[in-house]
Order: structure tokens, then sequence, then C-alpha cells
């Protein structure tokens, strides 16, 4: 027996209903021929038979085979199957409030001049006498130690 799967794809925010024995390695395999990130809703225990009685009772939102239009029966439906099933977590009370005091952190570090870069410019990239150039205009960069003439002349 698989499971029946339900995927959300970020872009346009539509929703696959799919059936498959390993979903996780299902959304991998559809995530490579994806420009938008795509997320595991849930999955379900169920049958392609069972995938195939969701696909009926949503088809007035049918985009194109197995892709349905996000809106809120199919949200209701999706989110009645268990309890804390989100369709859009990144919505939810909790994580809006995560993502504030995250935000609230990074602009208390850059009011004090304390936030430090993800990533440094590697120094062999740079050649003498050119400046180095920030991968992220945001984000503050060390100074960079100079480049050692390494030639044997």
């Amino acid at each position: 027996m698989g499971s029946v799967y339900f995927i959300r794809r970020d872009g346009d925010w539509a929703i696959k209903i799919g059936w498959a024995t390993n979903p996780k390695r299902r959304r991998r395999e559809l995530q490579a021929g994806s420009a938008e990130d795509l997320r595991i809703i849930t999955t379900i225990p169920g049958t392609q038979a069972d995938e195939t009685a969701w696909h009926r009772r949503f088809r007035h939102l049918q985009i194109r085979r197995e892709w349905f239009r996000q809106e809120q029966d199919l949200i209701d439906a999706i989110e009645a199957l268990g309890e804390g099933v989100k369709v859009n977590p990144e919505t939810s009370p909790e994580a809006l409030a995560a993502a504030q005091i995250r935000l609230r952190h990074v602009v208390n570090k850059l009011k004090a001049g304390t936030l430090k870069p993800r990533r440094r410019v590697r120094n062999d990239c740079v050649e003498p006498g050119e400046s180095p150039v920030a991968p992220d205009p945001w984000q503050r960069l060390t100074p960079l130690k100079p480049l050692s003439d390494t030639s044997t002349n």
C-alpha cells in the first residue's frame, strides 16, 4: 500500500494530489523538473483508487492532470485530514510571530553594526588592486587580506 500525498507549489500556489509508495522520493523527483519550490503538505495511507476519488471530488479546481487550484474547499478538506495540518503554514500566527522575532533580531544587529556576513568573498578571486564585490549588498563584509605576490621572478 502507498500514500495519497498533497504537494504545494510555491510560485502559483497549485496543489498536486498524487499517489506514491514513497512520497518524499516522489517530491524530490518532481522538484527536479520544477522551478518553484515543492513542499509536502501531508500524506495519508491510501490506494490509487483513493487518489482518483480525491481528483473527482475536486475536478472543478483542476488545472491540469493532478494539479489543482488552491481554493478554500480544497484547503479545508486537506486541513481536516489531521491535527496541525496547514496548507500554508507560513501564514499561521505562530509562523508570523517567529518571523517577526527573527526580523527584529536582524534589525537590531544592523543598528548595532554587528551583523556578520553569511559568506565571504574568496580572496583568490580578487586581482591585486581590485576591490572585492559583495555577494549581497545588504551584508557587511569583513576586510579582505591583500593577495600575496606568488611570482618567482
